[in-house]
């Protein structure tokens, strides 16, 4: 029987990370649009482009992360984590297939370090809060 739960919490890990990590990723794909714009309508210097991808992967990662962890509901952190590591393995994926041979340099390692961050952070801002009874009591006089 343990087996089974066992089996079955990890697929719903596997299964909330993945969700996590493709709303990251869309997330992602959002912000940088949105910066691209400013940067077109000159509101933000081109030379701001890697502050802004960077900006964009770690709020990506802790929204993809805190959705991991909901989902889940128990073990927010790992939960977290493994959402914010789906995001950044369809990061590497796409810059795999670009076809420069940049897909180890400095800023895929800048990207890992938003991407476990914004993990960790997401999967603590998406745990569940119990609430609290609220305890009556009885004084006996």
């Amino acid at each position: 029987m343990r087996k089974e739960e066992e089996k079955r919490g990890a697929g719903e890990l596997i299964v909330s990370a993945a969700i996590g990590g493709l709303f990251a990723t869309v997330l992602a794909l959002i912000l940088l649009f949105l910066f691209a714009i400013f940067i077109a309508a000159e509101i933000l210097p081109e030379s701001m482009i890697d502050v802004m991808v960077i900006i964009s992967a770690f709020l990506a990662a802790t929204a993809g992360a805190s959705v991991s962890a909901k989902r889940l509901g128990n073990s927010p952190l790992p939960a977290g984590i493994c959402g914010a590591l789906c995001f950044f393995a369809l990061i590497l994926l796409v810059s795999a297939f670009r076809g420069d041979n940049e897909l180890l340099g400095i800023m895929t390692v800048k990207l890992a370090v938003c991407a476990l961050a914004g993990g960790a952070l997401g999967g603590v801002l998406g745990a569940r809060r119990k609430k609290r009874r609220k305890v009556i009591s009885r004084r006996h006089s």
